[in-house]
């Protein structure tokens, strides 16, 4: 893991904001040493090889803690095999702190418990008719 500090500033002031980045899995944080508080972001690739694996639909998903409490909190899995239905619940974009256009999935769950099919590539642009 990656950490560094993100003020340059007055004394005191250095160890306030750190960043940590873990590339290899997509997870951002920035941690606020005075307030604790804390913002993680998923902007990981698609499980293992594009396959899932263990990954949820949680791509720009995000946990949010606020003076050390837990405000939006990531699900986690809860059941592996004893209630697959379950299992999908909890590894549904519908169960992260993240986007889900017209009520989809970001990436269909059809494979299995322990796959994601690889729907969601690239960050694609979304245009309306406001764009001029």
């Amino acid at each position: 893991m990656n950490g560094h500090n993100a003020d340059k500033g007055g004394a005191g002031l250095n160890a306030r904001f750190l960043f940590h980045e873990l590339a290899w899995g997509g997870i951002y944080t920035v941690k606020d040493n005075v307030s604790k508080h804390l913002l993680a972001i998923s902007l990981g690739p698609n499980g293992q090889a594009g396959r899932g694996g263990h990954a949820h639909n949680d791509r720009l998903g995000f946990d949010l803690t606020v003076y050390g409490e837990g405000l939006l909190v990531d699900p986690g899995t809860g059941v592996y095999f004893r209630n697959l239905a379950l299992r999908n619940e909890l590894r549904s974009t519908a169960s992260h702190n993240t986007l889900a256009l017209a009520g989809k999935e970001q990436n269909s769950m059809d494979l299995g418990p322990f796959a994601l099919r690889q729907d969601v590539r690239e960050p694609k642009k979304i245009t309306s008719s406001l764009d001029a």
